[in-house]
C-alpha cells in the first residue's frame, strides 16, 4: 500500500491530447518498470481539456522526482513525450496534506478538483486542512460513496482528489449543508472561486497500479 500521494500538473500543447493519451497507453509498460525502482505503485491521469493532473501513489514522497530522473524518463521528456507538452506551462508538484477513505462497495472512479487560494491564505488554509477539515466533511464524504479523499496542495495550489462510485455527485456535494456552512465561514473567506471562475474539474483518463 502506497504511504504517500503526490500530484504533478501539466498542460500539453493544445491539439495534442489524443496523441498525448496514444503516448501513455504505447509507453505504459516502460514506465511501469521506472516505478518499480523507485517505489510508485500507482499512476492515474485525470484531464481537463489540455491540462493534466498525474496523481502517483509511492512509498517515498521524493520517488516522482526520481522517477523524472531516470534515463528512461529523460529520454521520453527529451522525445515523443517533450514535443506534446506546453512548454510553457512549468510542472507544478503537489504534496498531500489530506487523505480520508471509507470502504466503499463497487467499482471506484477518480477525479479531481483544481483550485487556487486566495493570496495570503496558504499558511491559514495548511491549518484547516491538517486540523478541521475532517471533523467538517467526515459525514458528507461518507453520504456520497466517496471511498478516498485526498487534498495535495502547493503554494496557493490546491488539488482534490477523489475515488468515488459515481463522479457526477462531487459537484453536487457542494451544495450539501456542510460544505455551504464550510464556505460561509472559515473555507469560504481562503477559496479564491467566482461565479465567472468556477473550479476545474478533471476526469481520470488513464490508470496503472502494480
Amino acid at each position: 500500500m502506497s504511504k504517500h500521494h503526490i500530484g504533478v500538473q501539466m498542460k500539453v500543447q493544445d491539439g495534442n491530447e489524443k496523441a498525448y493519451l496514444e503516448w501513455l497507453a504505447d509507453d505504459a509498460p516502460v514506465l511501469a518498470k521506472v516505478f518499480g525502482r523507485v517505489g510508485i505503485h500507482s499512476k492515474t491521469v485525470l484531464m481537463n481539456g489540455s491540462h493534466i493532473i498525474a496523481h502517483y501513489g509511492a512509498d517515498t514522497p521524493t520517488a516522482v522526482g526520481e522517477a523524472f530522473q531516470t534515463p528512461e524518463a529523460v529520454a521520453m521528456l527529451t522525445g515523443r513525450l517533450g514535443a506534446l507538452l506546453d512548454p510553457s506551462f512549468a510542472p507544478i508538484f503537489y504534496g498531500e496534506e489530506l487523505r480520508w477513505t471509507k470502504a466503499v462497495p463497487g467499482p471506484l472512479q477518480r477525479a479531481a478538483i483544481a483550485l487556487d487560494l486566495k493570496p495570503g491564505q496558504e499558511a491559514n488554509y495548511l491549518d484547516w486542512v491538517r486540523n478541521r477539515a475532517k471533523a467538517q466533511f467526515n459525514d458528507l464524504w461518507g453520504r456520497f460513496d466517496i471511498g478516498t479523499k485526498e487534498v495535495l496542495v502547493s503554494g496557493s495550489n490546491v488539488i482534490s482528489f477523489y475515488e468515488i462510485r459515481d463522479p457526477s455527485r462531487i459537484l453536487p456535494s457542494f451544495g450539501e449543508p456542510e460544505a455551504i456552512a464550510a464556505m460561509q465561514s472559515d473555507l469560504g473567506a481562503m477559496l479564491d472561486i467566482a461565479a465567472d471562475k468556477p473550479p476545474a474539474f478533471f476526469s481520470e483518463a488513464f490508470h496503472w497500479h502494480d
